[in-house]
């Protein structure tokens, strides 16, 4: 404790081995788990190596910490150093044995007198423990108490009803017993040296006895285990005796074998580097004997470990590099640390940097390191007990504990102003000599080397800041109440005795500061007779001290140096040194246009035009105006429009040309111009100039910009005249603006002025809001009919009651908008306006949408147009009921007939209409005017269908009307209907002629038995009789073959007939020709002949045509009918005739036949 408070909290790092595996900052457990562990495997001679410092006490420590609170272990630590230098091995025997018996407790008194070469009498000694003692003890006062109050003992048995001698035997039994183990226990722990009178002074100790000596001293410990640690065994120069005291005891540990488990440990330098020592001690001692290699020295002393130790620990020496890393985990494992930094609002990152000092330098162990963290934390308490209301650096407190370790002797030697004079000359000259420094510590024996490295060290110190003024109260015990600068103050007296660029944070520091220190700095810095620091030009601050502190010419001279070099100056400089300028110019003298008063304007301009405010009177005085080479240098609009002296008369259109070519070049500079300063500036221009071109210009600025002013709209709407000279280039600007950017007083004036220009849509969306028929007239003009919402009723109701503002043309695209919108503007599509094009309602989205596009009451005028676009779009059913349903729709019914009399049927189908509204239109149509027969079958014809209602007025008169028949019979033909009814097949049999129809008309004839009509629509239809036929039909087969045989009406029908091969085969096996014409018969040859046909033609033909119709034949139906033909030909003579004899030879169905042909030719040919 110091002072009441721990260590710890006043943190002092003692240079003590760690006593917790908290302390463990380099991973020592590890090592000393290993070595319990050998131990319980039965190692008895260890060796722990590493070098001074490295640790092995620490392992020690905690090793023993192990075996605290273990009963049946005993650790024992030995400390040797100091035991070993010049001792005889007898020697370091007896000190071994001495200390082993201390620490154990035994007898120490016969251990020493038995070692002593000194005794020579006899001398007894009992060696009990603790425990024997106080059993004795109890014994002997139980033994006493018996013998003096034996009368109260008889008393007490009498009560337990035990009879005296029964209490005598047992007080003589315990008695008796108690001598005993008394007198025993005194034997076994009986020590007895004797000696000689003679042998005084003389007695050498045997080396059993020493065995003896160490058997004895171990057996006496009550723990079952030892383990014995020998310490500090490398803090000797006698390396020799090391190896022997090893060897002694391996000695000792292999010579005991009672019943207790032993274990040594030595802490001591590893084997090269015992070896290392001892060669480098015999080098020392310039004898040629002892100068021996590392292996001549080994073989020569026996140093083998591996000899010696059962188990080796070596634990690796710390790199020089890692001991930051040793600093930061002593540091953070510092509760005092930690509590320091919280108490001086210090973080510990910044406190473990500045100390990171204190880890450099040679020959660092972790001992120094502890030391130097503790002085570090003293020198920093003592500086602040003395200065309670300044700040300590704690850097500075870290580097100069350093530097007093690293270089002690040169401190010592450093004079008192030593360290002035080496600032001083580091301030003048950016280096040091040797020169310097011997100067400052006169004559010494320190190495020309650790000068320079201390020079360089500090030559870094100095330049950073770190060895200051301030030096003393950090090197240097102070008294109480002496004039200490702080932190910040000791920063920037440096900053400018050093001259220093600024950096970051300097200019708080430097406002912190008083002025006298600034001043001190300053003069201090001047007093060298090197001017001023070149930093004052870089604060406003030390610029205004040094300034207030110059003398008067210099302060002249400032102000030429504004125009030579005023670049080095800041703008508050400026104003410092220009705060009188006003009284300059006076001063002066200057006059308009004066070489003097342009030169320092053009200065002025060129380095400090953004405080115009301080010298702007010099550019408005009198009548002068800014020139072209000092426009060049102004790059912000608020200093050109400060430094325009809008009060001259010299104002002309060509220098608003200048300045205007200068703001352009200006914003393309600074996008961020100030739009109100602009739009200020070109309206005085403007009010000054009233020329259209200044306004034109300002203009192109603002799209440049894309930006417009609110006060330039106030403007115009002011004097909206002036707008309308200028609404082209206006608009060019607001169009490029976004929405968001757009004012309302933008919309105001455009509203107000009402004329037609060319804007964006956003701003005409605007529009609506004020004037509705504006906005469409701006849509109009700027022909955005596309973006006009045509579903508004406000616009429609708009447009129609002011149609006549609106051209033709522009009506025409309305109305094409409107039909692509789809939506309803009647008006537009009414008369006057004309009827609606091909192409304005080819574009309605739909049929059924374009209905109302059409003006009913001019249809019939322009039915073409409307036909035209039905006929254009692809139609279905629904789309055809749309057509019929709007043209039914209409309310004069003649208009309805005239419009179905020019329709076309074939593009538009009535028929695909349902029956049911078929009807319903047609008599609508024909209740509702007078329609004759004739103009109703125009109306079937026209629409190609049939109509049950208007054919029941057929009367048969009309029917047999030439006309009336064929225009009726097509229109049957014609139509499409899927039915034919009884009124339409009546209605053909009033027919005068047979007609032809189509096929589902000749389905309803056969199906009606109207055979004569079927067969004439169908043959003339196919031009060919079919037959087989489609059905069976046993009557339309009679009816046919009747047909045949008849020579009525039926001849157009038997001529196809004959062309149909199997019904003729028909014809001729039912005899069906009996009633033909002559002519027919002849024809006959033509189908396959049998007995009866060749009968038939025999009887009916005469010669000439009988020897045709023989040469024609194609064939017989069977024998028979060969044998009738060709015994005819024989018997009448035919077979003369080359065609009869040819044809019947190719076609005779018999061989014999054949030759009788060919024998009855031949002979007729031989005649």
């Amino acid at each position: 404790m110091i002072g009441g408070i721990s260590l710890e909290e006043k943190n002092l790092f003692l240079n003590n081995p760690i006593d917790s595996e908290d302390e463990d900052i380099f991973g020592v457990k590890v090592y000393v788990d290993s070595i319990k562990q050998s131990i319980k495997n039965g190692a008895k001679t260890i060796a722990v190596t590493s070098t001074f410092g490295g640790g092995k006490s620490s392992v020690l420590k905690l090793l023993e910490q192990k075996y605290d609170n273990d009963s049946n272990n005993k650790f024992v630590s030995i400390n040797m150093w100091n035991q070993i230098d010049g001792d005889s091995l007898d020697s370091l025997r007896k000190n071994f044995l001495y200390y082993l018996s201390s620490s154990l407790n035994s007898n120490n008194t016969y251990i020493t007198k038995v070692l002593s070469k000194n005794y020579g009498v006899l001398d007894l000694s009992f060696d009990f423990s603790n425990c024997e003692k106080i059993i004795i003890g109890i014994i002997s006062v139980v033994f006493v108490l018996i013998n003096w109050y034996k009368e109260l003992v008889y008393k007490i048995f009498q009560l337990l009803n035990i009879e005296k001698n029964v209490v005598d035997a047992f007080i003589f039994i315990f008695l008796v017993c108690t001598i005993c183990f008394v007198i025993a226990k005194f034997f076994t722990r009986l020590n007895i040296a004797f000696s000689s009178r003679s042998s005084e002074n003389n007695r050498e100790l045997e080396e059993v006895d020493y065995f003896r000596l160490f058997r004895n001293i171990i057996e006496k410990s009550s723990e079952k285990n030892l383990i014995i640690a020998l310490e500090d065994m490398d803090r000797t120069n006698d390396y020799i005796s090391i190896i022997k005291f090893i060897s002694e005891i391996k000695k000792f540990s292999d010579s005991y074998q009672g019943e207790k488990n032993l274990a040594v440990i030595f802490a001591l330098k590893s084997e090269i580097e015992l070896l290392k020592s001892i060669s480098d001690f015999n080098n020392s001692l310039n004898n040629e004997e002892f100068k021996l290699d590392i292996v001549d020295i080994q073989q020569k002393y026996n140093v083998y470990y591996d000899k010696y130790f059962d188990y080796i620990v070596n634990i690796p020496k710390v790199n020089t590099i890692d001991y930051s890393l040793v600093l930061s985990n002593l540091l953070k494992k510092s509760s005092g640390v930690q509590l320091f930094c919280s108490e001086n609002n210090i973080e510990f990152n910044k406190l473990n940097s500045d100390f990171q000092w204190l880890a450099r330098g040679k020959h660092i162990t972790v001992r120094k390191l502890k030391e130097r963290v503790s002085n570090t934390f003293l020198l920093y308490e003592s500086i602040k007990e003395n200065n309670p209301n300044k700040t300590v650096d704690l850097n500075k407190c870290a580097v100069c504990t350093y530097l007093s370790f690293e270089y002690p002797l040169i401190l010592f030697l450093l004079k008192d102003d030593g360290l002035d004079k080496i600032i001083t000359e580091f301030i003048s000259h950016k280096r040091l000599s040797l020169e310097i420094l011997n100067d400052v510590i006169g004559e010494s024996t320190i190495e020309e080397k650790e000068k320079k490295a201390f020079l360089v060290e500090l030559e870094r110190m100095i330049g950073s800041g770190l060895i200051d003024i301030s030096y003393r109260f950090y090197l240097n015990n102070t008294p109480k109440n002496t004039e200490f600068l702080d932190i910040d103050e000791t920063y920037v007296y440096g900053l400018i005795l050093h001259d220093k660029n600024l950096e970051a944070g300097d200019e708080d520091k430097i406002e912190k500061v008083d002025d006298d220190i600034i001043v001190k700095a300053i003069s201090k810095f001047n007093s060298l007779g090197i001017g001023f620091p070149k930093n004052i030009y870089q604060n406003n601050r030390l610029f205004e001290l040094t300034y207030k502190h110059m003398t008067i010419s210099f302060k002249k001279d400032m102000y030429k140096y504004i125009v030579t070099d005023g670049n080095s100056l800041t703008l508050e400089q400026i104003s410092i040194i220009l705060a009188d300028i006003n009284d300059l110019v006076e001063e002066w003298k200057l006059i308009e246009d004066s070489e003097g008063i342009l030169e320092l304007r053009k200065t002025l301009v060129k380095q400090f035009q953004n405080n115009y405010s301080v010298f702007k009177n010099i550019f408005k005085f009198k009548n002068t105006l800014i020139k072209q080479d000092e426009l060049k240098y102004i790059d912000s609009m608020e200093s050109l429009f400060n430094l325009i002296n809008f009060e001259s008369t010299r104002i002309t259109l060509e220098f608003f040309e200048m300045i205007d070519d200068r703001v352009h070049e200006i914003i393309h500079i600074r996008l961020g111009s100030n739009i109100n300063l602009l739009n200020d500036l070109y309206i005085q221009m403007y009010n000054l100039l009233e020329e259209k071109a200044v306004l034109v210009s300002y203009c192109s600025l603002l799209k440049e910009l894309n930006s417009l002013p609110i006060k330039f709209n106030d403007f115009l709407i002011e004097n909206i005249n002036v707008f309308k000279i200028i609404s082209s280039e206006y608009a060019e600007v607001i169009n490029g603006l976004e929405e968001l950017s757009i004012d309302n007083s933008t919309y105001n004036l455009i509203n107000l002025s009402k004329i037609n220009i060319n804007l964006s849509q956003n701003i005409i969306d605007k529009i609506f809001e004020l004037d509705i028929l504006y906005y469409i007239k701006l849509m109009f003009y700027n022909a955005r009919y596309d973006n006009i919402d045509y579903s508004n009723e406000l616009i429609q109701q708009t447009i129609e009651s002011n149609i006549s503002d609106f051209s033709d043309e522009t009506l025409i695209k309305v109305r094409e908008n409107v039909i692509v919108n789809n939506v309803k503007w009647p008006f537009l599509f009414s008369s006057p306006n004309e009827f609606v094009s091909y192409q304005e309602i080819s574009n309605s989205i739909n049929l059924l949408e374009s209905f109302k596009y059409i003006d009913t009451n001019r249809l019939l005028d322009n039915y073409a147009i409307v036909y035209k676009y039905f006929y254009s779009i692809e139609l279905d059913v629904k789309s055809v009921y749309y057509i019929y349903s709007f043209i039914f729709s209409l309310n004069d019914m003649n208009t309805v007939y005239k419009l179905l009399l020019n329709i076309n049927s074939q593009k538009v189908p009535f028929e695909w209409l349902k029956k049911s509204e078929q009807n319903k239109y047609l008599l609508q149509i024909c209740s509702s005017i007078s329609l004759s027969n004739e103009e109703k079958l125009d109306l079937l014809v026209t629409l190609n269908v049939l109509n049950t209602n208007i054919e029941k007025n057929f009367i048969k008169e009309d029917i047999l009307s030439n006309d009336f028949e064929n225009k009726y019979a097509e229109l049957i033909k014609e139509s499409n209907v899927q039915n034919i009814t009884q009124t339409t097949i009546l209605n053909i049999k009033k027919m005068k002629y047979l007609h032809v129809f189509n096929e589902k008309t000749e389905k309803a004839l056969l199906k009606n038995k109207l055979y004569q009509y079927y067969l004439y629509s169908k043959t003339k239809r196919e031009d060919y009789f079919k037959y087989p036929f489609e059905i069976r039909d046993e009557k339309l087969q009679d009816f046919c073959m009747n047909a045949f045989d008849k020579n009525d009406s039926y001849d157009w029908l038997r001529e196809y007939m004959f062309k149909n091969e199997v019904f003729m085969n028909m014809i001729v096996e039912h005899q069906k020709y009996m009633n033909i014409s002559y002519e027919n018969v002849c024809n006959m040859c033509k189908y396959i002949q049998d007995t009866n046909l060749i009968t038939y033609v025999i009887d009916c033909l005469n010669t000439e045509d009988l020897i045709e119709y023989f040469s024609s034949i194609v064939a017989f139906k069977d024998k028979e009918a060969m044998m009738c033909a060709v015994d005819y030909t024989i018997e009448n003579g035919l077979c003369k005739y080359e065609t009869i004899y040819s044809n019947l030879h190719n076609i005779a169905l018999d061989s014999e036949y054949k030759r009788k042909l060919t024998r009855c030719f031949n002979k007729t040919k031989d005649l």
